[in-house]
């Protein structure tokens, strides 16, 4: 049982140790291809352990109650340059001028078809505000955004900041400060999550900090929250920490890459397990863990009572433990949650409410033929030493003329400074739920292995009918595959969210080719014929290479831009000037947007 702590009078801030118990270890169409079997899948329909995962808390969780926190500077958006990095962390090397590479002139932005709208028209993709800088961020941006009305949470990585007046200005949140720095790991790390459950008229900001030096380092993710317009405006949050060995891991075990969704009544909350990073161990892979929190609980800033299962006995076709399974963001009462079984299965584990467990199901797809329809990955071989290695990677190199060039003295096989979609990989970028669709999405490489010749890699999306997945092992229930591609520049790292109407809208990076690394806004209708392509409006692009061959994996958007059917975007461009080594810093970009016809009217209320 866990034991709410008291605070003191004037306590900005109320604390909670959330200690965990590991379960399992306590108990435009696609290109259809025959692709061979890879493996013995995970029983279909089967049903998934769970129990509870808190264990008693003993007297070392009886903690005293912060003082209040000091109010964080305002910063029309940056952060003081004080105050962005960890101290401990800042960068020490100089900037190398030379080694800067000069803003060059681009070619046209391509964009897919239907290409360029006319602003005027009603269905046309527009700016409902003018896009704004919102603070600086490393390479790997990874921004996120949640709003109720006027108010808004941004985080990404290395800042955070609140909008009380719809983005028109920011007050800086330093993640590094907020909360209390007296800890067992390394202090503030990076991938943050924001979210608003408006049930419960709740904040959510999900915070990862850094694995301790050593073979035994450690780290943790704190969910953090606010309850109401009042505690949000005043930044009184109330937070749990979880710790892979409080769910159970030995030592050394770290977590990284969360995700989280809700329904009526839970937070679901997505987290991967790794070993520790070399030299002190593997960095393999461990298991994923889902945990179940109700969110009155949250709500209330009691004692919670999680309840998780883990993918440490659920196989995926090369008999590793799944990986990273995705929420749907925002659900009703039924929760589901998707990871790649091989390359012809989409493994969907189904969790409703009310029912202590979730149940696993294999979605697959046939084509006329009965062949099974492929839903391409990062393609992988098995080498004669019994090793894995990749197959195909992601490239999306620049090949305008005016790309900037490698350096003749570059070394043999060094990659492309432009090729930012080097570190992309399969693993799911999106999942929602709107009037019986299901979809999901994620990136895939440039000539996929799916029959069809793409030169860039782009993002594979999928709609599933929700009514059909407990019984989708034989196919008839994918609904389309309204891709995000385009024969002329690479599209990656798709974000989408349905509007209260169930249109679909997102954020995705566009680049390679003629074009640098771009913010793209996308739109596509709820009942969109198969064939229609997703409209587009570009929100920003940067004026500079990546120094690295490197982006962020996730975007941000919600759908409120100023009412119910519009929606509010986060994403990154690179700038001139960096001042930050060893890579250059991505400058956070905020905007809202939707169709000109339903752009908010002066009587709109938010």
């Amino acid at each position: 049982m866990l034991v709410r702590v008291c605070p003191s009078v004037g306590a900005r801030i109320t604390r909670f140790a959330l200690a965990l118990v590991l379960v399992t270890a306590c108990a435009p169409g696609p290109d259809p291809t025959t692709v061979p079997p890879t493996g013995t899948p995970t029983t279909p329909s089967s049903e998934v352990d769970t129990a509870p995962c808190n264990r008693a808390v003993g007297s070392a969780a009886q903690l005293t109650a912060l003082d209040e926190a000091p109010p964080p500077p305002d910063a029309p958006g940056a952060a003081p340059p004080g105050t962005q990095l960890n101290a401990g962390r800042r960068p020490t090397t100089p900037v190398n001028p030379d080694a800067v590479i000069p803003e060059q002139p681009v070619g046209p932005t391509v964009l897919p078809a239907p290409g360029a709208q006319d602003p005027g028209e009603p269905r046309a993709v527009v700016p409902l505000t003018a896009t704004r800088a919102v603070g600086r961020s490393s390479q790997i941006a990874e921004p996120e955004v949640a709003v109720k009305g006027d108010l808004m949470l941004l985080t990404w990585n290395w800042g955070a900041a609140q909008s009380l007046d719809g983005g028109t200005s920011l007050t800086y949140l330093d993640p590094f400060a907020e909360f209390d720095s007296t800890t067992t790991d390394d202090g503030f790390c990076c991938d943050q999550l924001a979210h608003y459950d408006p049930e419960h008229d709740l904040w959510l900001w999900v915070l990862q900090y850094s694995r301790a030096p050593g073979q035994s380092g450690n780290n943790r993710v704190r969910i953090a929250t606010a309850t109401g317009d009042e505690a949000f405006r005043e930044r009184r949050f109330s937070y749990w920490d979880i710790t892979a060995q409080e769910a159970g891991f030995d030592d050394g075990i770290w977590l990284d890459q969360t995700k989280l969704g809700t329904t009526d009544g839970y937070l679901y909350l997505s987290i991967n397990a790794y070993a520790a990073k070399p030299p002190d161990g593997t960095g393999q892979f461990q298991a994923a863990i889902v945990y179940r929190i109700a969110l009155d609980q949250l709500a209330a800033g009691e004692a919670v009572t999680p309840v998780c299962f883990t993918t440490s006995d659920q196989l995926d076709a090369f008999d590793r433990p799944l990986f990273a399974p995705y929420p749907v963001r925002d659900a009703t009462d039924t929760m589901y949650l998707a990871a790649h079984h091989d390359t012809t299965v989409l493994g969907v584990w189904r969790w409703p409410d009310d029912a202590a467990s979730p149940t696993y199901h294999r979605v697959r797809d046939f084509d006329t033929d009965g062949r099974p329809i492929g839903f391409p990955l990062e393609l992988e071989r098995v080498v004669d030493d019994g090793s894995t290695v990749l197959q195909k990677k992601f490239t999306c190199e620049r090949t305008d003329p005016s790309a900037p060039a490698a350096s003749p003295t570059m070394a043999p096989g060094r990659v492309q400074p432009s090729d930012w979609c080097r570190r992309s990989d399969d693993r799911l970028s999106s999942g929602w739920l709107a009037d019986g669709h299901l979809g999901f999405a994620w990136n895939v490489t440039q000539d996929s292995g799916t029959g069809a010749s793409w030169p860039y890699p782009y993002v594979w999306v999928i709609l599933i009918d929700e009514s059909r997945v407990t019984a989708c092992e034989l196919g008839e229930c994918v609904l389309a595959y309204p891709h995000i591609r385009n024969g002329t520049v690479a599209f990656q790292h798709g974000r989408i969210a349905p509007n209260s109407r169930g249109d679909l809208g997102g954020m995705v990076l566009m680049g390679g080719g003629a074009s640098p690394l771009s913010c793209v806004a996308i739109v596509r209708d709820r009942n969109a014929p198969a064939e229609t392509s997703w409209d587009t409006i570009l929100v920003e692009r940067s004026d500079v290479e990546p120094l690295t061959p490197t982006s962020g994996d996730y975007l941000g958007v919600w759908p409120d831009g100023g009412n119910d059917r519009t929606w509010t975007g986060t994403c990154m461009t690179l700038e001139a000037n960096a001042t930050l080594e060893p890579r250059r810093p991505a400058t956070v970009q905020l905007t809202q947007f939707g169709r000109r016809a339903d752009a908010p009217q002066p009587d709109d209320t938010r």
